[in-house]
């Protein structure tokens, strides 16, 4: 008993939104505007805004706007992202908190492309409830979420080599990346990729990090992988400007770190 599984869902979801502060507002415009969203489901009467698309959902899902707090609301018991839940968050640089996140049933998702890009306030998101049985991509999923510090994909059952793209580009402060038993596809392939960082970001993104070092759990073959692309080198090596980040690798299967050699 979900909402839309449009592949097209998630431009009209986030854009409406957006258009409710400023009607020019697209999808991909910044949102300066909102600190909190909040998911209600199973309400009696949703109120605000239709957001989904009548002709698809099965449930009206409405948001509305008090101050700087958003309130997504629907009758049914959960929201389906449906295929392509990308740039559902993109944008809102003063977004702090997501309440009630495992309201979006993610278990369709074939891609998190840009999901939070953009969010540069947000210090936590809780991917717990996420479902990705279907996952294949994550480009860009955090790009930008400069105050973000720690991402834990270990509850996510992935079953099928993800794409990453640039998934932690512009993240300063993060600390601490949890890939559980993902397995990737695209570092051996693409070399031009910047995962964490490029040497043109050495002003003001990715290869410099407040913390000073960067722990990833992850597989051994990831790891590999990561070694072979030149976006870990620019961050573990500083470029230009940059100051050196410190990567410390622990294995997801044994908990011990590890050390790859630089390909």
């Amino acid at each position: 008993a979900g909402s839309s599984n449009s592949s097209t869902y998630r431009t009209k979801f986030n854009a409406r939104i957006k258009q409710m502060v400023n009607p020019r507002r697209l999808v991909t415009d910044n949102d300066s505007t909102i600190t909190k969203i909040v998911f209600k489901t199973s309400v009696a009467a949703p109120a605000g805004v239709r957001i989904d698309d009548p002709a698809l959902s099965e449930e009206p899902i409405c948001a509305s706007i008090d101050k700087d707090v958003l309130t997504i609301s629907t009758t049914a018991a959960e929201i389906n992202s449906g295929l392509h839940p990308s740039f559902f968050f993109q944008g809102y640089g003063a977004l702090k908190t997501i309440e009630n996140i495992k309201a979006l049933n993610t278990s369709e998702a074939l891609s998190f492309t840009e999901l939070f890009k953009d969010c540069r306030s947000i210090e936590k998101i809780d991917l717990s409830s996420f479902e990705a049985g279907s996952l294949h991509s994550i480009d860009g999923m955090f790009h930008n979420c400069a105050s973000l510090r720690k991402v834990d994909f270990s509850p996510l059952k992935t079953v099928r080599p993800i794409k990453l793209g640039d998934a932690f580009r512009g993240m300063p402060n993060l600390e601490e990346i949890d890939f559980g038993m993902m397995e990737f596809n695209d570092y051996e392939i693409y070399d031009n990729i910047y995962l964490f960082s490029s040497k043109k970001d050495a002003g003001n993104k990715r290869c410099s990090s407040i913390p000073g070092k960067l722990t990833i759990r992850c597989t051994q073959s990831v790891a590999a992988k990561m070694f072979a692309n030149g976006s870990l080198q620019n961050l573990s090596f500083g470029a230009e400007n940059a100051e050196p980040v410190k990567i410390i690798f622990i294995d997801s299967a044994t908990g011990e770190e590890f050390t790859p050699e630089w390909k």
